[in-house]
């Protein structure tokens, strides 16, 4: 996944039959009055919108031109009532932003036991030195036939 800035805007549609909010991406189109000149528009495909009837839905109430610049396209959706945001490609298809591990959940997987890793350092305590040297041995000859193997 890229971590390019992605722009998408989400709706708030009334009709109790339609999806709860519906999605639409910017992305960059050819002016069809200048085609050698890249602009902007509004599409629904690979927005997240989960299903092909909200897909519909999107792209019949997005704008329908190309813009010259980002912020003319941008304005033109927030007009419609669209409300835009622009965010990293993973946030834009659906993560909220943010570490993927946070403070909470390292803390709360610390406090998780752990019986296989205890279960290994009770086996590891009651090894002589020599059965540990013997294991270290093993474990150096395992790695380098593995990266003789590549």
């Amino acid at each position: 996944m890229s971590d390019a800035i992605i722009t998408t805007a989400t709706y708030k549609p009334t009709n109790p039959n339609w999806p709860a909010a519906l999605r639409i991406r910017l992305v960059a189109a050819v002016l069809p009055a200048k085609p050698h000149q890249l602009g902007y528009a509004w599409t629904a495909t690979d927005a997240g919108n989960g299903d092909k009837d909200a897909t519909i839905n999107a792209a019949n109430l997005a704008p329908k031109r190309v813009y010259t610049t980002r912020a003319a396209a941008i304005a033109a959706a927030e007009k419609d009532g669209w409300v835009v945001t622009s965010d990293t490609h993973a946030a834009s298809l659906g993560r909220k932003g943010g570490q993927a591990k946070t403070p909470a959940k390292s803390a709360a997987a610390k406090r998780r036991e752990n019986s296989g890793l205890a279960k290994g350092r009770e086996k590891l305590a009651t090894l002589t030195p020599e059965q540990r040297s013997e294991n270290a041995k093993k474990a150096a000859a395992a790695r380098w036939a593995k990266k003789k193997e590549e």
